[in-house]
């Protein structure tokens, strides 16, 4: 065969598989803004289990891994987050 037969045929099973692979639409989440408040000893994300719900994750999941990447101490009180820090 020669090389025009190759890409000829390359097309043609390229179509083939682009009309099997059915594509899927998605909806691209928007993830809300993050609230946050800034004290003298102490930050808050106030919309904390807000957005672990809009990502379907554990909010004790992710608070652990903030706090492990920021290296603070922290906590959950209620919708928010609570970063300890000076």
């Amino acid at each position: 065969m020669s090389s025009n037969n190759y890409d000829e045929l390359y097309v043609k099973l390229l179509d083939k598989a682009y009309t099997i692979i059915t594509p899927k639409i998605q909806r691209r989440q928007e993830i809300p803004k993050l609230i946050i408040q800034i004290q003298p000893k102490k930050s808050l994300i106030q919309n904390f289990r807000d957005v672990a719900q809009r990502l379907n994750r554990d909010p004790t999941h992710i608070a652990r891994f903030f706090l492990k990447e920021l290296a603070l101490p922290g906590n959950i009180e209620g919708n928010a987050l609570v970063l300890y820090a000076e």
